[in-house]
């Protein structure tokens, strides 16, 4: 029991990092589609 718990906190943790990426990038898109959207309404 104590083993599969451990695996699934270290499961939360990974996701949680990978998360963080993930929020990055899509800020990172949203940015660069921002400027696409400005660029073409001009």
């Amino acid at each position: 029991m104590r083993k599969k718990i451990n695996f699934y906190l270290i499961i939360l943790k990974l996701i949680k990092e990978i998360n963080k990426i993930k929020v990055l990038q899509m800020v990172v898109v949203f940015i660069i589609l921002g400027f696409i959207v400005k660029k073409l309404e001009k």
